[in-house]
This record gives C-alpha cells, structure tokens and sequence, in this order.
C-alpha cells in the first residue's frame, strides 16, 4: 500500500515520516550547519549541488526537502518535482526542531 504524502509536513507529524523505509530526509543547508546538526539518517546535499546529484536519485524515494526555515525547501522541492521525484516539504526547516 502506497501512503500519499502531502506537500508540506507539519512538524509535530515528522515522526511518523521517520518511520516509513520509502521517506528520504534531504537537508539542504550548508555542510558546517548539517554536521551540526541533523535529522537522524538524513543525507546532506546543498542546492548547488542538486543539480549534478538529481539524476542519481531514487524515483521510488520520496524525499522531505529540509532547509534552515522552509522556505528554500518550496524552491528545491519544485526542482525535484520537475525532475519526476516525489518530494515535500518540513514547515518551519530546522528551525522548526526541537
């Protein structure tokens, strides 16, 4: 069975994403903020590389685009759309995380 997962998470749902084997965590801020501090098991690829790593990517993946407060994630989140991939959004970014 095939879970539709929406456009933007919310937070206090990222659980439940973390959960699931198809979700891929991708954190697109700089590497220095990403060795900071990260989701558990999410992978580290910046917008200017993107373009050069997009077609090494799982199309049966569904990605949750993160980034400082969410709003660089809407642009990387096209880009990918635009490339086939499923992707989505985390409200808020690693602000957002407690």
């Amino acid at each position: 069975m095939t879970e539709t997962i929406p456009e933007y998470i919310d937070i206090s749902e990222l659980a439940n994403y973390q959960e699931m084997e198809n979700v891929v965590f991708l954190d697109v801020r700089d590497k220095q903020d990403f060795q900071a501090r990260h989701l558990p098991n999410a992978i580290s690829i910046p917008p200017n590389d993107l373009p050069y790593e997009v077609e090494n990517m799982d199309t049966d993946k569904h990605y949750i685009v993160i980034c400082y407060h969410g709003v660089m994630a809407v642009s990387v989140m096209n880009f990918m759309k635009g490339h086939s991939l499923k992707a989505s959004v985390l409200k808020g970014g690693m602000a957002a995380v407690v």
